[in-house]
C-alpha cells in the first residue's frame, strides 16, 4: 500500500508572542536556495529539493523524492514559541493518483535532553486516500494548534510505490508564535533566562452553585431553583508575567424550576472583546444571539461568552416544565458544559483581573434584553435600561444597587460550594434559615447561611441531584 503522510511536529516550553507571522516562519521556496534556508533560518528539507518546474505558486516549489517507501519527503519548520493560538498552513499537490495515499499532522514536543525520536507527539490529522482519488490539483490545509510551548512542525509524505512526488508551497506558522531556531547553535531551540512556565490555577477544590430567580424585576416564587448551575474554572497563566493565556469553564446545570425557556452566559468585566482569541464549547440552539469571528457576544464591549441560549434544549423531563425541582419526580442527568477561552498573545490579561471579571447572568426566556445577575453586578451593554427600578427591584444610585430589592433581596446567588437548592415553590428562606438573617444585616452575620450546619437547612425542603 502506497502512503503519503503529512506530518506536522511542534514542540512545547514557553512566552510571550506577536498574533502574526514571524520572521522565518514562512517558506515560499522563491530563495531557490535550500542550502541557505537550512543554515541561516533553520529549515529542513528532507528528501525534498527546490523546483522551478511547474511550481504551485511563485516560481519556486519545493519538490519531494519519490514516495516509494519509508524514506522521509517534506519539510520541517524552525523551533517556534507557541504562546497563543496558532496556525500551520501549506499548499500541496501530488504528480499522480495511482496508489493509495495517506496524510497526517503530527503535534510533537520538544524536550531537552530528548532525542527526536523520544519526544512525544500526538496526531492532529489524518486523511486517506483510495487509489485513484489521491488530489492532483493544488490542495490548502490549514491545522489548528492550540499548545503552549516551543514546537517545530514537520510537513512529510510517504510512500511505498511507483515514482509521483508531491509539490510543496506557501508553508506558513502563524498566530501567537515567534521565530525560536538559533542557526549559531545547530539550530536547537532557544533557551529563555529563566525559561517560562505556566501556572494552572482552579476556582476552588470543590464546584461553586449559581442559583437564579427568573422572574425579574419582580422576585416571583423565590425558591431560586429557575436555574441551578454549578461551575469551576481552570486558568493558564504565565508566572513570569502573571498574564493569562487560556481559561476553560466548566458548568455543570443541575435544575430548572422554570416554564422559561432561559439561557445562561457570563460577561468578563472591564475586558474588552478583542483580549480573547477564540470562544469554544458553547450550546446554541437558536438565533437569539449574534457573535462576533472569536466567538464573544456581538454588542457588549466587555466580552461576554453566552454558554448555552436555551435551557429547554438541554434538559428535558417529559411534558413537565419543571426538571429536577419536584419532589418524587424523576432525577434528569445533570448536563456537563465546558467553554475554552483563549487569549490573544497581545492581551495583557492577569490572573488577578481575569478572576475578579466573572460576571454570570440569566437571560430571560429568549428576551435578550431582561438579564438576571448577582446582586451589585453590571449588566451587559444589551439589558434594557428601562426595566431597571421597576417592579420590586431597587436598581438605583450606581452600580452597588443593581438587582437588589427594597428589601436588599437578590435575584441571584454565588454560593462558595455545591449546594442543595430548595424544592418546588419552597421560598429559600423556608429552607435555609439563617437566610434572612444574612440579608438583613446585608452579609455581616450569617456569611455561612449555606453551610450544613445545627438550625441552618430544613432538609426535606431541599434537593441535592
Amino acid at each position: 500500500m502506497k502512503k503519503l503522510m503529512l506530518l506536522l511536529l511542534v514542540l512545547q516550553n514557553t512566552l510571550l508572542l506577536a498574533q502574526t507571522t514571524a520572521p522565518g516562519l514562512s517558506q515560499n521556496f522563491e530563495s531557490n536556495n535550500r542550502t541557505q534556508q537550512g543554515s541561516a533560518y533553520c529549515w529542513a528539507f528532507p528528501g525534498t529539493s527546490f523546483t522551478t518546474s511547474g511550481p504551485i505558486a511563485g516560481s519556486v516549489s519545493g519538490l519531494t523524492g519519490p514516495l516509494s517507501g519509508t524514506t522521509t519527503n517534506g519539510v520541517q519548520t524552525p523551533w517556534a514559541l507557541v504562546t497563543g493560538p496558532a496556525q500551520f498552513t501549506f499548499k500541496f499537490r501530488l504528480q499522480a493518483r495511482t496508489w493509495e495515499r495517506n496524510m497526517r499532522v503530527i503535534l510533537q514536543e520538544y524536550k531537552e535532553g530528548l532525542s527526536q525520536s523520544q519526544m512525544p507527539s500526538t496526531v492532529l490529522l489524518s486523511e486517506d486516500y483510495a487509489a485513484g482519488t489521491a488530489p492532483t490539483t493544488t490542495q490548502t490545509r490549514t491545522v489548528s494548534i492550540n499548545a503552549r510551548g516551543i514546537y517545530r512542525v514537520y510537513l512529510a509524505f510517504y510512500g511505498n510505490g511507483g515514482t509521483a512526488r508531491a509539490l510543496i508551497d506557501d508553508v506558513v506558522l502563524s498566530g501567537g508564535v515567534a521565530y525560536y531556531g538559533d542557526p549559531a547553535n545547530n539550530c536547537l531551540p532557544v533557551t529563555p533566562t529563566p525559561p517560562p512556565t505556566f501556572l494552572d490555577t482552579r476556582l476552588a477544590n470543590s464546584d461553586y452553585s449559581l442559583l437564579f430567580e427568573d422572574m425579574w424585576p419582580t422576585l416571583g416564587d423565590f425558591d431560586f431553583n429557575d436555574l441551578v448551575v454549578d461551575y469551576n474554572w481552570l486558568i493558564t497563566s504565565n508566572t513570569s508575567d502573571n498574564r493569562v493565556t487560556k481559561a476553560v469553564y466548566t458548568f455543570k446545570l443541575r435544575a430548572m424550576g422554570a416554564g422559561n425557556n432561559n439561557g445562561f452566559g457570563f460577561q468578563l468585566d472591564g475586558i474588552p472583546g478583542s483580549a480573547i482569541a477564540s470562544v469554544k464549547g458553547n450550546r446554541i440552539t437558536g438565533s437569539l444571539h449574534k457573535f462576533n469571528p472569536n466567538g464573544t457576544e456581538v454588542g457588549p464591549t466587555a466580552a461576554t461568552v453566552l454558554v448555552f441560549d436555551q435551557g429547554k434544549a438541554l434538559m428535558k423531563n417529559g411534558t413537565s416544565s419543571y426538571v429536577n425541582t419536584e419532589v418524587n419526580a424523576p432525577i434528569i442527568a445533570p448536563v456537563t458544559i465546558k467553554i475554552e477561552v483563549e487569549f490573544s498573545p497581545s492581551a495583557s490579561v492577569t490572573l488577578t483581573q481575569l478572576q475578579q471579571a466573572f460576571n454570570p447572568f440569566l437571560v430571560i426566556n429568549q428576551n435578550r434584553g431582561k438579564e438576571v445577575h448577582l446582586a451589585g453586578r453590571q449588566p451587559t451593554a444589551l439589558a434594557t435600561a428601562a426595566l431597571f427600578g421597576t417592579g420590586d427591584d431597587n436598581s438605583v444610585g450606581g452600580a452597588s444597587r443593581y438587582y437588589r430589592s427594597k428589601e436588599n433581596f437578590p435575584w441571584a446567588l454565588n454560593i462558595p460550594s455545591s449546594v442543595p437548592y430548595p424544592t418546588e415553590r419552597t421560598r429559600l428562606p423556608q429552607a435555609f434559615l439563617q437566610f434572612a438573617n444574612w440579608v438583613n444585616t446585608a452579609g455581616a452575620q450569617s456569611a455561612d447561611w449555606y453551610e450544613n450546619k445545627p438550625n441552618y437547612r430544613v432538609t426535606r425542603l431541599l434537593l441535592q441531584p
